[in-house]
């Protein structure tokens, strides 16, 4: 009980036993305030988590929802560029629904160590995906292959200098060293992008959302990011990192949305290309039976006029064989007559002679 005028002074002393995430600079902070300031920070701080909390929980349904739908697209076209849009999406909603533990407290409330494995290792992924979806989406293997082989690269050291750190984390050490390297090497990633999809206008045929929308909001996202990693924007790098991805996610969604009408558009005119080619190919046989029906129907002529000839000929050899054997038989018949007058002939000049004689 105070009575008016008189004032009492309070410490707090406060244990920092959370050791995964220690402070560089220290392990707890002192400060000194009065009680209505307490208070009024205290409720503001809780009316801006709570709308930030709905803001995240919002923003987790809509890229769920986004990502499931361009998973679906990677199921019909079989494209990589959409699974890797799709995981993105996801991890990046997981991320942004983590980030006042609105997940811890609604599925992790038991298992505090697995969220925190959860926690750390989700905006790894979320970074690792963006930047595999960037690679297929600007085909950096065929377009710009030095640009692709600095992303693997970049990403190969990163995710090893992540995983170190995040063992390291969870010990009791903390390597102030290992978090800059991880921080820079972040930062270096981030800035990669608009700088790659800059290189891509020069080397393919891009849209007009790339150009116009994308890029300056990568540029824009990047920059942001890079002073937000080296301490800047603290207080409002929520609001314009959910802005600034809200519209990338859209803009880039739309990108996906006409490539998958193209892919369309490039499957139907390959299935008519197809068609006409088949088309073609059953007309060319046509023609082809035709001509074949046409030789073999003037064959059959051929040998249909040959076989008529052939059995005129036979006939007419059937008729001078009748015809022989009849005059053979005519002949033979007339022979016998002749042969009987010529030997009556014979006789009668024997009996003359006789004759003769007896009358001399």
């Amino acid at each position: 009980m105070l009575h008016p005028g008189e004032q009492l002074t309070i410490y707090r002393r406060i244990y920092n036993t959370y050791k995964f995430f220690p402070s560089p600079e220290s392990d707890f902070w002192v400060g000194f305030s009065s009680t209505d300031k307490i208070i009024k920070q205290d409720y503001a701080k809780a009316d801006t988590k709570y709308f930030n909390n709905i803001q995240n929980s919002f923003l987790f349904g809509v890229l769920l929802f986004a990502s499931l739908f361009i998973f679906f697209f990677f199921i019909i076209v079989r494209e990589k560029v959409y699974l890797y849009f799709s995981l993105y999406l996801l991890s990046l909603g997981i991320g942004r629904f983590n980030i006042y533990s609105e997940m811890y407290h609604v599925f992790f409330r038991e298992y505090p160590v697995l969220y925190v494995y959860i926690f750390q290792f989700i905006w790894f992924l979320s970074i690792f995906f963006l930047i595999y979806f960037i690679r297929y989406l600007l085909n950096t293997k065929q377009f710009l292959p030095w640009w692709n082989k600095f992303l693997v690269v970049s990403t190969i050291v990163f995710t090893l200098t992540y995983l170190i750190s995040l063992i390291n984390q969870f010990s009791t050490n903390y390597n102030l060293l290992l978090d800059k390297i991880l921080q820079n090497e972040n930062i270096i990633l981030a800035l990669s992008i608009p700088v790659v999809i800059l290189m891509s206008l020069k080397r393919i045929k891009t849209s007009k959302v790339l150009i116009f929308i994308v890029l300056p909001l990568q540029i824009a996202w990047s920059i942001c990011f890079t002073i937000f990693s080296l301490g800047g924007l603290q207080t409002t790098w929520h609001s314009i990192e959910t802005i600034l991805l809200s519209c990338l996610v859209i803009s880039f969604s739309w990108i996906l949305l006409h490539r998958f009408a193209d892919l369309r558009k490039q499957i139907v005119q390959k299935e008519l290309e197809k068609e006409i080619e088949r088309s073609k190919l059953i007309e060319s046989q046509k023609i082809e039976l035709e001509e074949q029906v046409t030789y073999r129907t003037a064959e059959l002529k051929e040998s249909l006029k040959n076989l008529k000839s052939t059995q005129a000929q036979l006939i007419q050899s059937e008729k001078l064989a009748s015809l022989g054997e009849m005059t053979a038989g005519i002949a033979h018949e007339i022979q016998n007559p002749l042969n009987f007058v010529n030997n009556f002939s014979e006789v009668n000049k024997e009996l003359l002679v006789e004759m003769n004689e007896e009358i001399e």
